[in-house]
């Protein structure tokens, strides 16, 4: 039976760059981008806005209590 390591990307062939682009990653400076309704400021995707950012309007809390 293999070790529990040896399936891990990185511990097979010990290329850490083919590991990362197999990942989800994606760079801040490439994520989508929305200004917000109240204050005006922009802010980026976050994943926990994956399934409702057509829905998002406001960066924060704060901003959409103050709407």
């Amino acid at each position: 039976m293999p070790s529990r390591h040896s399936l891990h990307p990185v511990a097979n062939n010990g290329d850490k760059r083919q590991a990362h682009k197999t990942s989800r990653y994606v760079p801040p400076s490439l994520r989508a981008e929305k200004m917000c309704k109240s204050c005006g400021r922009p802010f980026s995707w976050r994943r926990r806005w994956a399934k409702v950012w057509d829905e998002v309007k406001y960066c924060s809390d704060a901003c959409r209590s103050a709407r």
